[in-house]
């Protein structure tokens, strides 16, 4: 018998309209694998679990990983795999943190 918490998820949500990117992150077996993202780098969401730890945070290197993303679309392939770094919610500080799963895609949505 399988614990209710363990089962798949259902159907994704349906995007909220303050959606602006989606940060694909390589497997590594961690819990989530995608966050959607606000205009400002705000995670809203994290697919496939984890959205109450990670809604909040602020991706702080957004702009690089635009860069990167640009680059990475024109010569697929030729670019090291960036990481993200964020900054947690209310602090003051504005320590960065990294993340260790390598992002694999920016998604921009329409």
């Amino acid at each position: 018998m399988v614990a209710d918490n363990l089962q798949p998820p259902g159907p994704p949500e349906p995007v909220r309209p303050d959606a602006r990117y989606v940060l694909h992150f390589k497997d590594e077996g961690q819990d989530f694998l995608r966050w959607v993202l606000d205009a400002e780098g705000r995670v809203l969401r994290s697919e496939l679990f984890q959205t109450w730890l990670w809604k909040g945070y602020i991706v702080a290197n957004m702009r690089q990983l635009l860069v990167w993303k640009e680059n990475d679309d024109r010569h697929p392939n030729v670019h090291a795999k960036p990481h993200a770094y964020v900054i947690r919610p209310g602090d003051a500080t504005g320590n960065q943190y990294p993340i260790i799963h390598p992002v694999v895609r920016l998604e921009i949505l329409s």
